[in-house]
């Protein structure tokens, strides 16, 4: 795979070729797979495998990506950072919790039946409604918004339409820059106002 190419390499880590870590949260504790019932310190990752592969959550431990879950499209940084603040309050990971906690943080206007059961009720189980919630209501971090802005060069860049989603859910203030990637702010937009 070629090494991926960005302007702002402060803004994301090369862990390995290819792989851009756009945001690292706190470490946690929890149960993985192969770890036999022993709790190993985990910290939940934005990452983005590039060119071509996907953008999602990942869990890293001593700085090696152990386990990553997303999507080749679309690039949502705005979801794979809040699976991050998700998956923290989980003390077992199997096989599907990256899938769910991504599914579960992505900004839905209504879930379906069959994807709420699949994907936000067991994370619900765990979590809980009110910690859910609140979740769902943090507003995204400047460092998450500055990587989506600024890697529009690469190929496969980050998606700018979780920010506008964003915008109407209150979590993240309209700014003029937000223009130069073609997000209209909302207030002067006639549609926005037709069916708020």
């Amino acid at each position: 795979m070629g090494s991926a190419k960005f302007i702002h390499k402060e803004r994301a880590i090369m862990k390995e070729e290819g792989l851009l870590i756009h945001f690292k949260n706190k470490s946690f504790k929890a149960e993985i797979g192969w770890s036999n019932g022993k709790m190993i310190e985990l910290t939940p990752v934005v990452c983005d495998e590039q060119p071509f592969g996907n953008c999602g959550i990942g869990l890293m431990h001593h700085e090696i990506v152990l386990q990553m879950w997303g999507l080749g499209g679309p690039r949502d940084l705005i979801t794979s950072w809040r699976a991050t603040e998700i998956v923290r309050h989980f003390t077992v990971i199997d096989n599907y919790t990256l899938s769910k906690t991504f599914y579960a943080g992505r900004r839905y206007k209504q879930w379906n039946n069959e994807e709420k059961k699949k994907y936000l009720d067991p994370v619900i189980v765990v979590i809980g409604q009110e910690l859910y919630d609140k979740i769902m209501s943090m507003p995204i971090p400047e460092k998450i918004i500055r990587a989506i802005l600024d890697n529009q060069d690469l190929d496969y860049c980050p998606d700018t339409f979780p920010i506008e989603d964003e915008i109407k859910a209150g979590t993240v203030k309209w700014r003029q820059e937000f223009t130069i990637v073609d997000i209209k702010n909302p207030k002067k937009s006639t549609f926005f106002r037709l069916f708020k």
